[in-house]
């Protein structure tokens, strides 16, 4: 794989630049691996992240359609947006 297309994938997955240029510089297939490992389990822990956050929001979004007020998020005091209808817009 050319430098320009790994420089490229890894930029959208959002590695870092100095960890980007870390890899493409490593002689070390070990080195390599460690690196992308290390970036796996950082979009695996913010996959983990947002899935909670999606949990909270259904759970909210569900709430607020019985009760007819404005959803919010645990924690939070501000509304998600307009009230829950039931019905898809």
């Amino acid at each position: 794989m050319r430098a320009w297309t790994a420089r490229r994938l890894l930029r959208r997955q959002g590695m870092p630049r100095d960890e980007i240029r870390a890899v493409l510089a490593a002689e070390d297939p070990v080195a390599v691996h460690r690196l992308l490992e290390l970036h796996r389990e950082r979009l695996e822990e913010r996959i983990a992240e947002q899935r909670r956050l999606l949990t909270r929001l259904e759970g909210s979004l569900a709430r607020s359609a019985h009760s007819g007020q404005p959803a919010t998020i645990a924690g939070s005091t501000s509304p998600i947006g307009a009230r829950i209808t039931g019905s898809a817009t």
